[in-house]
Protein backbone atom coordinates (compact mmCIF):
# COMPACT_ATOMS: atom_id res chain seq x y z
CA UNK A 1 0.00 0.00 0.00
CA UNK A 2 1.22 3.11 -0.91
CA UNK A 3 2.32 5.88 1.42
CA UNK A 4 -0.07 8.77 -0.32
CA UNK A 5 -2.82 6.50 0.01
CA UNK A 6 -2.54 6.32 3.66
CA UNK A 7 -2.16 10.67 4.01
CA UNK A 8 -5.28 10.43 1.63
CA UNK A 9 -7.41 8.29 3.73
CA UNK A 10 -6.44 10.28 6.92
CA UNK A 11 -7.02 13.91 5.29
CA UNK A 12 -10.99 12.19 3.97
CA UNK A 13 -11.29 10.86 7.71
CA UNK A 14 -10.22 14.30 8.96
CA UNK A 15 -12.33 16.35 7.21
CA UNK A 16 -15.24 14.10 7.11
CA UNK A 17 -15.41 13.73 11.21
CA UNK A 18 -14.60 17.99 11.41
CA UNK A 19 -17.86 18.20 8.37
CA UNK A 20 -20.14 16.02 10.92
CA UNK A 21 -18.78 17.06 14.22
CA UNK A 22 -19.65 20.92 13.13
CA UNK A 23 -23.12 19.14 13.20
CA UNK A 24 -22.88 17.08 16.49
CA UNK A 25 -20.48 17.64 18.33
CA UNK A 26 -22.74 19.10 21.16
CA UNK A 27 -24.67 16.78 21.05
CA UNK A 28 -21.69 14.28 21.20
CA UNK A 29 -20.43 16.34 24.04
CA UNK A 30 -23.10 16.09 25.91
CA UNK A 31 -23.63 12.42 25.57
CA UNK A 32 -20.20 11.72 26.23
CA UNK A 33 -20.52 13.48 30.03
CA UNK A 34 -23.41 11.74 30.89
CA UNK A 35 -22.11 8.87 30.01
CA UNK A 36 -18.83 9.67 32.01
CA UNK A 37 -20.73 9.35 35.13
CA UNK A 38 -22.13 6.19 34.67
CA UNK A 39 -18.28 4.67 33.89
CA UNK A 40 -17.73 6.64 37.01
CA UNK A 41 -20.34 5.30 39.38
CA UNK A 42 -19.70 1.66 37.72
CA UNK A 43 -16.16 1.59 38.25
CA UNK A 44 -14.78 4.40 40.57
CA UNK A 45 -18.28 4.55 42.85
CA UNK A 46 -16.88 7.90 44.89
CA UNK A 47 -18.75 8.42 48.35
CA UNK A 48 -19.51 11.38 49.71
CA UNK A 49 -20.39 11.59 52.99
CA UNK A 50 -24.02 13.47 53.13
CA UNK A 51 -23.16 14.57 56.93
CA UNK A 52 -20.07 16.48 55.62
CA UNK A 53 -22.15 17.83 52.50
CA UNK A 54 -22.15 21.95 53.21
CA UNK A 55 -25.31 22.06 51.24
CA UNK A 56 -28.40 20.74 52.43
CA UNK A 57 -32.24 20.20 51.01
CA UNK A 58 -35.95 21.11 52.76
CA UNK A 59 -38.30 19.35 50.82
CA UNK A 60 -41.47 20.74 50.49
CA UNK A 61 -42.31 16.96 49.48
CA UNK A 62 -45.18 14.43 48.84
CA UNK A 63 -44.78 13.06 52.67
CA UNK A 64 -46.00 17.22 53.85
CA UNK A 65 -48.27 17.53 51.02
CA UNK A 66 -50.03 14.32 52.74
CA UNK A 67 -49.71 15.07 56.43
CA UNK A 68 -51.48 18.17 58.73
CA UNK A 69 -51.88 20.98 58.66
CA UNK A 70 -50.47 21.13 54.73
CA UNK A 71 -52.90 18.00 53.12
CA UNK A 72 -55.35 20.34 51.04
CA UNK A 73 -54.30 23.21 51.71
CA UNK A 74 -53.08 25.14 49.09
CA UNK A 75 -49.46 26.42 49.61
CA UNK A 76 -50.52 30.27 50.02
CA UNK A 77 -51.42 29.42 53.28
CA UNK A 78 -48.30 27.95 54.52
CA UNK A 79 -46.85 30.95 55.53
CA UNK A 80 -47.05 30.64 59.36
CA UNK A 81 -45.62 27.35 58.75
CA UNK A 82 -42.59 28.92 56.73
CA UNK A 83 -42.37 31.39 59.38
CA UNK A 84 -41.82 28.69 61.91
CA UNK A 85 -39.76 26.52 60.17
CA UNK A 86 -37.31 29.17 58.90
CA UNK A 87 -37.24 31.06 62.03
CA UNK A 88 -35.65 27.54 63.65
CA UNK A 89 -33.31 27.51 60.95
CA UNK A 90 -31.88 30.73 61.06
CA UNK A 91 -31.39 29.84 64.96
CA UNK A 92 -29.89 27.03 64.72
CA UNK A 93 -27.05 28.28 62.91
CA UNK A 94 -27.49 27.98 59.20
CA UNK A 95 -25.06 30.59 56.99
CA UNK A 96 -27.56 30.92 54.76
CA UNK A 97 -31.31 29.82 53.30
CA UNK A 98 -32.27 29.61 49.58
CA UNK A 99 -35.90 29.45 48.79
CA UNK A 100 -35.90 27.42 45.50
CA UNK A 101 -39.91 27.25 45.77
CA UNK A 102 -41.71 30.73 45.06
CA UNK A 103 -44.61 31.81 46.56
CA UNK A 104 -46.19 34.50 44.14
CA UNK A 105 -49.59 34.74 45.46
CA UNK A 106 -51.34 36.04 49.45
CA UNK A 107 -54.08 35.01 50.36
CA UNK A 108 -54.44 38.45 52.09
CA UNK A 109 -54.63 40.13 48.91
CA UNK A 110 -57.58 37.56 47.76
CA UNK A 111 -59.58 38.42 50.72
CA UNK A 112 -58.03 41.87 51.84
CA UNK A 113 -61.07 42.58 54.17
CA UNK A 114 -62.03 38.98 55.43
CA UNK A 115 -62.97 39.87 59.06
CA UNK A 116 -60.94 36.18 60.13
CA UNK A 117 -58.09 37.44 61.63
CA UNK A 118 -56.09 33.85 60.41
CA UNK A 119 -56.56 35.59 57.13
CA UNK A 120 -55.87 38.94 57.72
CA UNK A 121 -52.06 38.66 59.28
CA UNK A 122 -51.68 34.91 57.84
CA UNK A 123 -48.00 36.46 56.09
CA UNK A 124 -47.32 38.70 59.26
CA UNK A 125 -44.89 36.09 60.89
CA UNK A 126 -43.19 35.00 58.14
CA UNK A 127 -42.34 38.78 56.38
CA UNK A 128 -40.91 39.52 60.19
CA UNK A 129 -39.17 36.49 60.15
CA UNK A 130 -37.99 37.28 56.28
CA UNK A 131 -36.98 40.63 57.51
CA UNK A 132 -34.93 39.50 60.62
CA UNK A 133 -32.95 37.04 58.14
CA UNK A 134 -32.30 39.40 55.58
CA UNK A 135 -31.01 41.95 58.03
CA UNK A 136 -28.15 39.02 58.51
CA UNK A 137 -27.73 38.25 55.05
CA UNK A 138 -29.12 35.05 55.18
CA UNK A 139 -31.70 34.63 53.29
CA UNK A 140 -32.44 34.59 49.25
CA UNK A 141 -35.61 34.10 47.27
CA UNK A 142 -35.91 32.86 43.92
CA UNK A 143 -37.42 33.98 40.76
CA UNK A 144 -37.74 32.22 37.29
CA UNK A 145 -37.78 34.24 33.71
CA UNK A 146 -39.40 32.06 31.05
CA UNK A 147 -41.06 34.65 28.90
CA UNK A 148 -41.80 38.55 28.83
CA UNK A 149 -42.28 38.73 32.55
CA UNK A 150 -40.31 37.03 35.44
CA UNK A 151 -42.48 34.77 37.82
CA UNK A 152 -41.05 36.36 41.46
CA UNK A 153 -41.71 36.01 45.11
CA UNK A 154 -44.97 38.24 46.33
CA UNK A 155 -43.68 42.14 46.34
CA UNK A 156 -44.07 42.13 49.79
CA UNK A 157 -41.59 39.29 50.59
CA UNK A 158 -39.34 40.71 48.04
CA UNK A 159 -39.98 44.15 49.89
CA UNK A 160 -38.58 42.28 53.15
CA UNK A 161 -35.38 41.00 51.98
CA UNK A 162 -34.12 43.85 50.44
CA UNK A 163 -35.23 43.86 46.83
CA UNK A 164 -33.32 42.05 43.94
CA UNK A 165 -30.59 42.59 46.11
CA UNK A 166 -31.76 39.25 47.18
CA UNK A 167 -34.34 38.10 44.84
CA UNK A 168 -31.95 36.46 42.37
CA UNK A 169 -32.62 33.94 39.10
CA UNK A 170 -32.89 30.38 39.29
CA UNK A 171 -32.96 29.73 35.91
CA UNK A 172 -31.13 26.54 34.35
CA UNK A 173 -29.12 26.44 31.82
CA UNK A 174 -30.34 23.58 29.17
CA UNK A 175 -27.90 21.95 26.29
CA UNK A 176 -28.65 21.91 22.86
CA UNK A 177 -30.67 18.03 23.48
CA UNK A 178 -32.52 20.11 26.39
CA UNK A 179 -30.79 18.20 28.88
CA UNK A 180 -29.61 20.39 31.76
CA UNK A 181 -25.57 20.17 32.41
CA UNK A 182 -24.90 23.53 32.96
CA UNK A 183 -25.59 26.15 35.80
CA UNK A 184 -25.50 30.06 34.66
CA UNK A 185 -23.59 32.16 37.02
CA UNK A 186 -24.77 35.57 36.17
CA UNK A 187 -27.90 37.42 34.87
CA UNK A 188 -28.52 40.33 33.00
CA UNK A 189 -31.08 42.79 34.73
CA UNK A 190 -32.82 45.68 34.11
CA UNK A 191 -31.91 48.14 37.28
CA UNK A 192 -34.58 50.91 38.30
CA UNK A 193 -33.29 53.16 36.01
CA UNK A 194 -33.72 51.62 32.90
CA UNK A 195 -30.53 50.00 32.33
CA UNK A 196 -29.08 47.30 32.66
CA UNK A 197 -26.73 45.39 35.68
CA UNK A 198 -25.46 41.83 35.94
CA UNK A 199 -26.84 39.94 38.98
CA UNK A 200 -25.47 36.59 40.50
CA UNK A 201 -27.43 33.69 40.04
CA UNK A 202 -28.94 32.50 43.07
CA UNK A 203 -26.63 28.81 43.66
CA UNK A 204 -23.61 31.74 43.14
CA UNK A 205 -25.27 34.07 45.62
CA UNK A 206 -25.69 31.45 47.78
CA UNK A 207 -22.07 30.46 47.68
CA UNK A 208 -20.60 33.41 47.86
CA UNK A 209 -23.05 34.45 51.12
CA UNK A 210 -21.85 31.25 52.85
CA UNK A 211 -18.19 32.14 52.29
CA UNK A 212 -18.17 35.96 53.29
CA UNK A 213 -16.52 36.48 49.55
CA UNK A 214 -18.32 38.48 46.83
CA UNK A 215 -17.35 37.08 43.18
CA UNK A 216 -14.36 38.88 40.94
CA UNK A 217 -14.73 39.46 37.55
CA UNK A 218 -11.53 38.59 35.86
CA UNK A 219 -9.39 39.80 33.15
CA UNK A 220 -10.11 37.07 30.53
CA UNK A 221 -13.81 37.33 31.34
CA UNK A 222 -14.13 34.44 34.01
CA UNK A 223 -15.14 34.32 37.66
CA UNK A 224 -13.27 34.12 41.04
CA UNK A 225 -14.77 33.22 44.45
CA UNK A 226 -11.94 33.73 46.92
CA UNK A 227 -8.90 31.97 45.38
CA UNK A 228 -10.86 29.57 43.26
CA UNK A 229 -11.19 29.96 39.73
CA UNK A 230 -14.79 28.73 38.26
CA UNK A 231 -14.36 26.32 35.75
CA UNK A 232 -16.27 27.29 32.68
CA UNK A 233 -17.21 30.89 33.80
CA UNK A 234 -15.71 32.76 30.96
CA UNK A 235 -18.72 31.20 29.43
CA UNK A 236 -20.67 32.65 32.21
CA UNK A 237 -21.52 28.95 33.07
CA UNK A 238 -20.57 25.74 35.48
CA UNK A 239 -20.66 21.96 34.42
CA UNK A 240 -22.32 20.81 37.40
CA UNK A 241 -20.39 17.68 38.94
CA UNK A 242 -23.37 15.54 40.22
CA UNK A 243 -22.42 13.41 42.81
CA UNK A 244 -23.79 9.92 42.95
CA UNK A 245 -26.50 8.20 45.51
CA UNK A 246 -27.90 10.36 48.28
CA UNK A 247 -25.11 12.62 48.67
CA UNK A 248 -27.71 15.49 49.67
CA UNK A 249 -29.18 14.89 53.03
CA UNK A 250 -32.62 15.74 52.55
CA UNK A 251 -35.11 16.83 55.17
CA UNK A 252 -39.03 16.49 55.27
CA UNK A 253 -40.36 20.07 55.87
CA UNK A 254 -43.56 18.42 57.72
CA UNK A 255 -41.30 17.04 59.95
CA UNK A 256 -39.35 20.00 60.60
CA UNK A 257 -42.70 21.90 61.51
CA UNK A 258 -43.25 19.31 64.38
CA UNK A 259 -39.99 19.73 64.99
CA UNK A 260 -39.83 23.74 65.74
CA UNK A 261 -43.22 23.56 67.00
CA UNK A 262 -42.04 21.34 69.86
CA UNK A 263 -38.97 23.85 70.51
CA UNK A 264 -36.31 21.01 70.05
CA UNK A 265 -33.96 23.69 68.83
CA UNK A 266 -30.89 21.29 69.69
CA UNK A 267 -32.13 19.24 66.61
CA UNK A 268 -32.31 22.34 64.32
CA UNK A 269 -27.82 23.24 65.70
CA UNK A 270 -27.03 19.41 65.31
CA UNK A 271 -28.14 19.73 61.47
CA UNK A 272 -27.60 22.88 60.29
CA UNK A 273 -25.32 24.82 61.67
CA UNK A 274 -23.38 26.13 59.22
CA UNK A 275 -24.93 24.76 56.40
CA UNK A 276 -26.61 26.26 53.53
CA UNK A 277 -30.02 25.26 53.29
CA UNK A 278 -32.27 25.03 49.86
CA UNK A 279 -36.15 24.96 50.33
CA UNK A 280 -37.65 23.74 47.62
CA UNK A 281 -40.55 21.16 46.05
CA UNK A 282 -39.58 17.42 45.39
CA UNK A 283 -42.92 15.66 44.20
CA UNK A 284 -43.78 13.47 41.77
CA UNK A 285 -44.68 15.90 38.57
CA UNK A 286 -43.39 19.41 39.57
CA UNK A 287 -40.18 20.99 38.84
CA UNK A 288 -38.12 17.49 37.45
CA UNK A 289 -35.40 17.96 35.06
CA UNK A 290 -33.81 15.69 32.75
CA UNK A 291 -29.62 16.46 33.79
CA UNK A 292 -26.47 14.85 33.32
CA UNK A 293 -27.41 12.52 36.07
CA UNK A 294 -30.08 10.45 34.46
CA UNK A 295 -27.70 7.34 33.69
CA UNK A 296 -27.28 7.15 37.10
CA UNK A 297 -30.57 8.40 39.31
CA UNK A 298 -31.85 5.28 41.67
CA UNK A 299 -35.03 4.62 42.99
CA UNK A 300 -36.61 7.81 45.36
CA UNK A 301 -36.39 7.43 48.90
CA UNK A 302 -38.17 10.38 50.49
CA UNK A 303 -36.14 12.39 53.23
CA UNK A 304 -33.10 10.66 53.71
CA UNK A 305 -31.63 12.76 56.38
CA UNK A 306 -32.06 12.38 60.55
CA UNK A 307 -35.70 12.65 61.79
CA UNK A 308 -36.68 14.71 64.64
CA UNK A 309 -40.28 13.70 65.75
CA UNK A 310 -42.12 12.48 62.58
CA UNK A 311 -41.17 8.89 61.42
CA UNK A 312 -41.11 8.52 57.48
CA UNK A 313 -44.39 8.05 55.64
CA UNK A 314 -44.79 4.28 54.78
CA UNK A 315 -45.86 3.36 50.98
CA UNK A 316 -44.58 6.71 49.01
CA UNK A 317 -42.13 5.56 46.91
CA UNK A 318 -42.01 2.32 44.59
CA UNK A 319 -38.64 0.33 44.60
CA UNK A 320 -39.62 -0.79 40.82
CA UNK A 321 -39.56 2.76 39.66
CA UNK A 322 -36.28 4.77 38.20
CA UNK A 323 -36.51 7.78 37.09
CA UNK A 324 -33.87 10.13 34.66
CA UNK A 325 -35.42 13.49 36.37
CA UNK A 326 -34.31 15.01 39.68
CA UNK A 327 -36.11 17.94 41.33
CA UNK A 328 -34.24 20.81 40.29
CA UNK A 329 -34.20 21.83 44.12
CA UNK A 330 -30.93 19.37 43.75
CA UNK A 331 -29.26 21.11 40.25
CA UNK A 332 -28.83 24.34 42.86
CA UNK A 333 -27.65 22.35 45.57
CA UNK A 334 -25.07 20.49 43.65
CA UNK A 335 -23.94 23.33 42.48
CA UNK A 336 -23.52 25.54 45.23
CA UNK A 337 -21.72 22.47 46.71
CA UNK A 338 -19.40 22.02 43.76
CA UNK A 339 -18.62 26.30 44.50
CA UNK A 340 -18.08 25.32 48.03
CA UNK A 341 -16.07 22.23 47.77
CA UNK A 342 -14.06 23.51 44.16
CA UNK A 343 -14.75 20.80 42.64
CA UNK A 344 -16.77 21.40 39.46
CA UNK A 345 -15.97 19.69 36.32
CA UNK A 346 -13.77 21.27 34.32
CA UNK A 347 -13.72 20.74 30.14
CA UNK A 348 -10.44 21.00 27.87
CA UNK A 349 -10.23 23.53 25.41
CA UNK A 350 -12.60 22.97 22.50
CA UNK A 351 -8.95 23.01 19.86
CA UNK A 352 -7.99 20.28 22.40
CA UNK A 353 -11.46 18.40 21.37
CA UNK A 354 -10.63 19.15 17.83
CA UNK A 355 -6.79 17.56 17.94
CA UNK A 356 -8.13 14.50 20.07
CA UNK A 357 -10.78 14.06 17.27
CA UNK A 358 -8.29 14.45 14.17
CA UNK A 359 -5.37 12.33 15.73
CA UNK A 360 -8.43 9.76 16.25
CA UNK A 361 -9.50 9.31 13.15
CA UNK A 362 -6.35 9.35 11.03
CA UNK A 363 -5.26 6.84 13.41
CA UNK A 364 -8.15 4.61 12.48
CA UNK A 365 -7.66 5.38 8.79
CA UNK A 366 -3.85 4.32 9.19
CA UNK A 367 -4.76 1.25 11.40
CA UNK A 368 -7.10 -0.29 8.96
CA UNK A 369 -5.53 0.17 5.71
CA UNK A 370 -2.55 -0.86 6.82
CA UNK A 371 -3.26 -3.97 8.76
CA UNK A 372 -5.68 -7.16 8.12
CA UNK A 373 -9.35 -6.62 9.20
CA UNK A 374 -8.95 -8.87 11.90
CA UNK A 375 -5.74 -7.16 13.13
CA UNK A 376 -7.12 -3.63 12.71
CA UNK A 377 -10.20 -4.75 14.90
CA UNK A 378 -8.48 -5.75 17.59
CA UNK A 379 -6.30 -2.51 17.57
CA UNK A 380 -9.26 -0.34 17.47
CA UNK A 381 -10.92 -2.26 19.63
CA UNK A 382 -7.73 -1.76 22.07
CA UNK A 383 -7.27 1.52 22.16
CA UNK A 384 -10.85 1.82 22.60
CA UNK A 385 -10.89 0.28 26.10
CA UNK A 386 -7.92 2.13 26.61
CA UNK A 387 -9.17 5.73 26.24
CA UNK A 388 -12.65 4.82 27.76
CA UNK A 389 -10.20 3.97 30.94
CA UNK A 390 -8.13 6.85 30.97
CA UNK A 391 -11.44 9.16 30.18
CA UNK A 392 -13.15 7.49 33.53
CA UNK A 393 -9.76 8.43 35.48
CA UNK A 394 -9.81 11.70 34.59
CA UNK A 395 -13.52 12.48 34.89
CA UNK A 396 -13.27 10.56 38.43
CA UNK A 397 -10.16 13.67 38.99
CA UNK A 398 -12.54 16.44 37.43
CA UNK A 399 -11.34 16.50 34.10
CA UNK A 400 -13.66 15.80 31.35
CA UNK A 401 -12.01 14.41 27.99
CA UNK A 402 -14.08 13.45 25.20
CA UNK A 403 -15.82 9.58 25.47
CA UNK A 404 -17.25 10.00 22.06
CA UNK A 405 -15.88 11.21 18.46
CA UNK A 406 -17.24 10.75 15.53
CA UNK A 407 -16.25 8.69 12.37
CA UNK A 408 -17.87 8.63 8.98
CA UNK A 409 -17.75 4.60 8.79
CA UNK A 410 -19.86 4.06 11.84
CA UNK A 411 -22.23 6.95 11.67
CA UNK A 412 -25.75 5.69 12.43
CA UNK A 413 -29.06 7.86 13.22
CA UNK A 414 -30.93 4.73 14.38
CA UNK A 415 -31.56 4.90 17.51
CA UNK A 416 -31.12 8.22 18.48
CA UNK A 417 -32.75 8.85 21.57
CA UNK A 418 -30.04 9.35 24.21
CA UNK A 419 -30.50 6.41 26.33
CA UNK A 420 -30.60 3.99 23.60
CA UNK A 421 -27.57 4.94 21.63
CA UNK A 422 -25.23 2.56 20.20
CA UNK A 423 -22.62 3.82 22.52
CA UNK A 424 -24.44 3.39 25.53
CA UNK A 425 -25.48 -0.23 24.51
CA UNK A 426 -21.82 -0.91 23.75
CA UNK A 427 -20.55 0.51 26.82
CA UNK A 428 -23.34 -1.46 29.16
CA UNK A 429 -21.74 -4.55 27.37
CA UNK A 430 -17.97 -4.51 27.79
CA UNK A 431 -18.44 -2.66 31.46
CA UNK A 432 -21.96 -5.02 31.99
CA UNK A 433 -19.98 -7.25 34.92
CA UNK A 434 -18.51 -4.10 36.47
CA UNK A 435 -22.07 -3.02 37.26
CA UNK A 436 -23.43 -5.51 39.04
CA UNK A 437 -21.28 -5.63 42.12
CA UNK A 438 -22.23 -6.74 45.90
CA UNK A 439 -23.09 -3.53 47.08
CA UNK A 440 -25.43 -2.25 44.02
CA UNK A 441 -23.53 1.34 42.95
CA UNK A 442 -24.35 0.04 39.21
CA UNK A 443 -27.22 0.10 37.29
CA UNK A 444 -29.54 -2.30 36.87
CA UNK A 445 -30.17 -3.95 33.44
CA UNK A 446 -32.31 -1.56 30.98
CA UNK A 447 -34.73 -3.66 30.58
CA UNK A 448 -35.60 -4.54 33.97
CA UNK A 449 -36.17 -1.26 34.46
CA UNK A 450 -39.77 0.98 34.82
CA UNK A 451 -39.17 4.93 34.19
CA UNK A 452 -42.21 7.35 35.17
Amino acid sequence: MHRRDVVAAAVVAVLASAAIGLIASERLAGLSIDLLFWLREAVVAPYRDPSRSPTVVVALDEETHRRPPFADVPKALWMPQLAVVLDALIEGGAKVVGFDAIFPTSVEMIFPQSPDPRVAGLDRDFLRVLYKAARQDKVVLAKVLHQGLPIRPFPGQAFVVGGERSVLSANLYRDVDEVIRRVSLTFESEDGKGGMRSDNSISLELAARALGQRPVKLDDGGLALGSYRIPGSEHDTMLVNFAGGDSLPTFSFADLHECAKQGKSEFFRQQFKDKVVLIGTVVDLEDRQVTSKRFITTHEQGSTAARCVVPPMAGLYRNDLVRDTIPGVYIQASAVNNLLRRDALREIAPWAGWLLIALTSCAAAAVTMTLSPLAAAGAVLAASLLWIAAATFAFSRGLVLPLLTVHPDRLSLRGHRPRQTVAAQQLRALFGALRHRPHGRGRAPARARRRG
